[in-house]
């Protein structure tokens, strides 16, 4: 199971097994008693590579992607919370991602995630990434699919400092 939130919203008593932080650049890395089952991972909710944000920006990248496997790796049967700053972005796509790995159907996963988060709006480059990583699982053309203002994969402009 995996449950997604934002960063003020886990649970204070951890009833899981393993936890997944995505956390901004500009915030120090949340710590959670359970160390030894605590992936943090600093990343900006940045949707393209090309996008501006702001020149410390982090990136998603292929390495995230790679770390999150090896955390995740034959750990399906395990609870586990995945939250970044909100919940809406970067987690469900981590999430999204993570399904797929364990053997979802990339729609199946997605929809699994819908139906107990519906106001989601998946983080557009994470997204790319795990769908190159899956070798053209079509999660892009879903997320388009489910949002035509994802198109291009530019929804909204994020903030500088």
């Amino acid at each position: 199971m995996i449950k997604i939130c934002g960063r003020n919203d886990v649970p204070k008593n951890l009833p899981v097994d393993y936890v997944i932080s995505l956390y901004d650049s500009k915030k120090e890395a949340p710590e959670f008693f359970m160390r030894d089952r605590h992936l943090a991972i600093r990343v900006d909710d940045v949707i393209r590579q090309t996008e501006v944000f702001f020149s410390s920006a982090i990136y998603p990248s292929m390495d995230m992607i790679q770390r999150i496997i090896n955390f995740v790796d034959g750990k399906e049967r395990k609870d586990f919370v995945i939250h970044c700053e909100m919940g809406m972005s970067r987690s469900p796509a981590v999430a999204w991602g993570v399904l797929v790995h364990w053997g979802y159907s990339p729609q199946e996963a997605f929809d699994a995630i819908r139906r107990q988060y519906p106001y989601i709006s998946p983080n557009y480059e994470i997204v790319r990434l795990w769908d190159e990583h899956f070798r053209d699982t079509n999660m892009i053309k879903i997320l388009e699919d489910t949002f035509p203002e994802y198109k291009g994969g530019v929804t909204y402009k994020m903030k500088g400092p």
